[in-house]
């Protein structure tokens, strides 16, 4: 790994969380800290200047404060345009015109989202309330272009610098909120259902309920044979989440010893990674969540890393402090519900930082730019249309090397009822990624 040295009079934890996550995992270099303005000067090595100062024959980035703060505030500096791409604290020197390890601290850490109160009914955090959002570039991996410009600008300076390639990824994720729609649910949901159908005209749902009920036809949820056949045909890295709480409202599984939705555990065990979809009230309650993550521990005789929330319902810090307390490792719940894009500017993994104990944390967030439901229902997408918007993230994220996520449900990929011809989505935007 090619050592930079980089000049700065602090070493904050904010600096060298920033500074490994840009120079170390994107760009694979080894950055070597000194606040000695003589060793700095001397150095052979390729220099990167992070402070106010400014010095001759090095990369000099003007710095900010935020790096060098413990404060929690929305002020995220001068707003400014650098190659057709908006940016924060604009700086007025520096070869570059804004300080980028302060505006990719401020994306990544998600500040704007503590103690916000743009939030919806669900109490989550509201694309309309994100700076990239009124910035207009909320649809595009803002944080990935910078860090490549930056790249670009520090090669050009040091022609012979090495930086490590990245490579375009796929993650297929898969949410399992009902594992079947009529099977397996008991006489009391299934005649309640029933009279809703009959009560709303629905008479094609009920004819449906009552073919599954009686084994004469399958159960239009129950389309884990199909996404494992997917899963092998075209070689996909899948994460499945599966939602292991108790019946209530929000949360509407069967029961997780049912024998039925046990066999579907075991099917999908084999074959992928099996996360923990932590319910609805679980975002604040750190007893709910351990007992629906013991749960699966219990089921596949393993520790349990990988999480997703249920409803994409989170809360900073307390949600993410104690998925970390469960011992969840890597959280894929970083995107919005009702609309689609990067919510924290990037199309890669990162380590949760901390702000409220200023630190970096254990926990690595992927994020995720879009989801079914939110094409469907927020959006109010045909298929053809979902398919042409699902393309368009995907080149944006190819463009960056990135991984591209995608939230799927085992309901929507049914054919069935509101998701007809939704099958299509999933299946044609996979050759695309795969």
């Amino acid at each position: 790994m090619t050592e930079v040295l980089v000049f700065s009079p602090h070493r904050t934890p904010r600096f060298l969380y920033t500074l490994h996550w840009v120079l170390t995992c994107r760009l694979g270099l080894e950055p070597v800290i000194t606040d000695s303005e003589q060793e700095f000067e001397s150095s052979t090595l390729p220099r990167i200047n992070y402070s106010s100062l400014q010095f001759a024959n090095c990369f000099n980035i003007e710095a900010g404060t935020l790096l060098f703060d413990t404060a929690i505030n929305e002020n995220f500096g001068e707003i400014g345009n650098y190659k057709g791409l908006k940016t924060l604290f604009h700086a007025s020197r520096g070869e570059l015109p804004f300080d980028i390890f302060g505006a990719v601290f401020y994306c990544l850490s998600r500040m704007e989202e503590y103690g916000a109160n743009t939030v919806d009914t669900h109490g989550r955090f509201l694309h309309t309330g994100s700076i990239l959002h009124k910035l207009g570039v909320l649809d595009t991996p803002i944080v990935d272009l910078w860090v490549a410009e930056f790249k670009t600008e520090l090669q050009a300076f040091y022609p012979l610098l090495e930086c490590k390639p990245e490579t375009y990824q796929l993650l297929n994720t898969l949410d399992i909120d009902q594992a079947f729609c009529y099977k397996e649910k008991g006489w009391k949901r299934n005649m309640g259902g029933l009279i809703r159908d009959l009560l709303n005209a629905r008479f094609k749902d009920g004819l449906m309920r009552f073919k599954v009920l009686l084994n004469k036809a399958p159960d239009p949820f129950d389309t884990f044979e199909y996404i494992l056949k997917l899963h092998d045909e075209r070689k996909l890295q899948s994460v499945i989440f599966l939602l292991l709480a108790d019946y209530g409202a929000y949360d509407k599984n069967v029961n997780y010893l049912n024998p039925a939705f046990q066999n579907r555990m075991k099917q999908l065990q084999e074959k992928v990674t099996l996360g923990i979809h932590p319910s609805y009230f679980s975002f604040n309650d750190l007893v709910l969540m351990r007992k629906e993550i013991k749960r699966l521990v219990e089921f596949q005789k393993m520790p349990v890393s990988t999480s997703r929330q249920h409803y994409l319902r989170f809360n900073l810090p307390i949600t993410f402090q104690n998925l970390i307390e469960a011992g969840i490792r890597h959280e894929y719940s970083m995107g919005y519900a009702e609309t689609i894009g990067f919510r924290a500017g990037t199309a890669h993994a990162f380590r949760w930082f901390d702000l409220s104990v200023n630190e970096v944390s254990v926990l690595e967030l992927h994020p995720f730019c879009v989801m079914d439901v939110t094409l469907k229902n927020y959006l109010n997408l045909s298929p053809q249309q979902a398919i042409d918007t699902i393309q368009m993230l995907i080149n944006k994220v190819k463009n960056v090397n990135g991984t591209f996520t995608a939230i799927w449900h085992n309901e929507t990929i049914s054919n069935w009822g509101e998701w007809e011809g939704w099958r299509t989505v999933y299946e044609q935007s996979l050759p695309s990624i795969s």
